[in-house]
């Protein structure tokens, strides 16, 4: 008759090694979480707007900043500016964006003609407008933008002259 050999469990050398390397991967995951390693993925088209009016003897100049805070690379279409003369006063078109931006200019509608101005991810550009603001008014300037997606977006600030 044969004898039947019970298994007792595991070695204890194995069991070590299974628990160390238990404790180093929890150790690593728990350092990847600290560090930021296992950030979202998720796409996002943001864009921060910054202004300023600068009054001066020779005239009102405003200067609006535009910074690409998203994680996608986003186009801009134009700037509505409103100014004394009325709510279009200042704005900037596509082709002021692109005579003041002319080397973040690209194609997108492959027309052979440039369409608008990009911004990588983290990437800021600033723009100049002339027109008349009153000391003391608050003048809203709204920003549209394309995502990668082709979805037009709007960002507005107020600025106080």
């Amino acid at each position: 008759m044969r004898k039947v050999r019970k298994i007792l469990g595991l070695n204890p050398i194995i069991a070590t090694v299974f628990l160390i390397i238990a404790a180093v991967v929890v150790g690593a995951m728990f350092l990847g979480w600290q560090m930021g390693w296992f950030k979202s993925t998720a796409r996002t088209a943001d864009i921060s707007v910054t202004a300023e009016i600068i009054k001066s003897s020779s005239g009102d100049q405003m200067v609006i900043t535009v910074k690409n805070v998203g994680t996608v690379k986003v186009y801009l279409v134009g700037l509505k500016i409103p100014d004394d003369s009325g709510p279009d006063g200042a704005s900037l078109a596509t082709s002021d964006l692109l005579s003041q931006q002319p080397d973040k200019a690209v194609d997108i509608n492959n027309d052979g003609t440039n369409d608008y101005i990009y911004l990588d991810p983290g990437e800021s550009l600033s723009f100049t407008a002339s027109g008349s603001w009153t000391s003391g008014s608050s003048y809203l300037v709204t920003v549209y933008y394309i995502d990668d997606l082709g979805n037009t977006l709007v960002k507005t600030i107020s600025v106080q002259a």
